[in-house]
């Protein structure tokens, strides 16, 4: 159908890619250069620090988080280094238990069940002599502690019984029960019966809990060779909506995981500044001592005219089927002067009121069976819509 534009799809589709290869980046070419040079950077460095992105609704801070957390991305960026870091992006929890829905929201993305039992043997492996001491300081809490003490102790007496051939099938199914009793404890399910078998005190309950386990587990992956860890926490501007008991809960919760990890973490947090709302108007949801750890900001602005057509023109290209510049037009079905005259009628120009605006007009034109959308098509158009 589109084929008809010299085009393999609809380019300004309003629906996100899922799939990392789906994933294209058009215009903003400050942006990716300024963000590209901060994630190089920072996996060269070893101190922690908070980025944000801000700006107005639809102008890429979403699309942005998601290219800058996908292979077909970073490989370019980080080459070889791509594999030794870990890069997620999570929308901000709905404020009751938000900091609990974070933590499970995280270790689902990290794939829980490799994370145990690989990462905290190879991590035992490295600090077998000074485990307890090295969980303390990382935990500071005596009864989470024990946990991950008593966790590593199942991964040693799994070790012992490998290399025995008298292991019995009792003994191997209440390993096995063990085992799906720590899953069920870190995952928040654990039951009084579980904690029996496990001799533990208690749960995984408090939100200094999750943000202390959480940080553990960033804090191992660092240990046994992860060069940095990137977390993006999108539409951070919904906390408006929380309680200010929960907006304060969220804040320390989220302080102590970033001071709790002190070295190879990056946290971006992408926030969409409102009609009267400026970065310093941060601080209203932010507790100001996460705030004053913000390191670097970005700002995502409406295009002017000249950026949006170098967009639109980029954003073409990644869907022609021919290469070569289709009647001399490199926005071909659509004239300059027809594009100009959408962007002037936009209210924002941002990617996507652009990429809205233009998908409704490149269908319409299909309908028409149109050979190319002039300036006075878009009138037409524009004039329906009104």
């Amino acid at each position: 159908m589109y084929e008809k534009y010299n085009l393999k799809q609809d380019p300004f589709t309003t629906v996100p890619y899922y799939m990392d290869e789906d994933l294209v980046w058009a215009g903003f070419r400050d942006l990716k250069e300024k963000l590209s040079k901060r994630i190089v950077f920072d996996v060269r460095s070893a101190t922690s620090n908070i980025c944000l992105l801000f700006g107005e609704v639809g102008a890429g801070k979403t699309h942005t988080a998601r290219c800058f957390t996908s292979r077909k991305f970073l490989v370019p960026i980080l080459k070889e280094n791509y594999e030794k870091t870990i890069n997620i992006v999570t929308n901000l929890p709905e404020g009751k238990n938000a900091p609990k829905s974070f933590y499970l929201n995280i270790l689902g993305k990290l794939d829980f069940d490799k994370i145990m039992p690989e990462l905290m043997i190879s991590f035992k492996k490295k600090y077998s002599g000074n485990m307890a001491e090295i969980l303390r300081y990382m935990l500071e809490d005596v009864e989470l502690v024990n946990i991950f003490m008593a966790y590593f102790e199942l991964t040693k007496t799994e070790e012992n019984q490998q290399m025995s051939s008298m292991q019995t099938k009792e003994a191997s199914e209440i390993k096995s029960e063990l085992w799906h009793a720590y899953k069920r404890l870190f995952l928040l399910s654990a039951t009084s019966k579980d904690l029996k078998d496990l001799k533990l005190a208690r749960n995984i309950e408090s939100n200094s809990d999750y943000g202390r386990v959480l940080a553990a587990f960033f804090v191992m992956f660092i240990e046994v060779g992860c060069k940095r860890i990137f977390l993006w926490l999108d539409e951070f501007e919904s906390i408006d909506a929380y309680s200010s008991k929960e907006r304060r809960e969220f804040n320390d919760f989220l302080r102590l995981l970033f001071d709790s990890v002190p070295k190879k973490f990056t946290l971006f947090l992408n926030f969409t500044q409102g009609t009267y709302t400026t970065i310093e108007d941060l601080t209203v949801f932010m507790d100001t001592a996460l705030y004053d750890r913000i390191k670097t900001k970005y700002m995502l602005e409406s295009l002017s005219i000249e950026a949006a057509l170098e967009y639109i023109q980029e954003l073409m290209n990644e869907y022609r089927i021919n290469d070569s510049i289709s009647n001399n037009n490199p926005y071909y079905p659509f004239s300059e002067e027809a594009l100009q005259y959408v962007f002037e009628n936009l209210e924002r120009c941002t990617a996507r009121a652009i990429n809205n605006a233009l998908a409704i007009i490149l269908e319409s034109a299909l309908f028409d069976d149109k050979d190319a959308i002039d300036k006075k098509y878009v009138e037409e158009i524009i004039d329906k819509w009104k």
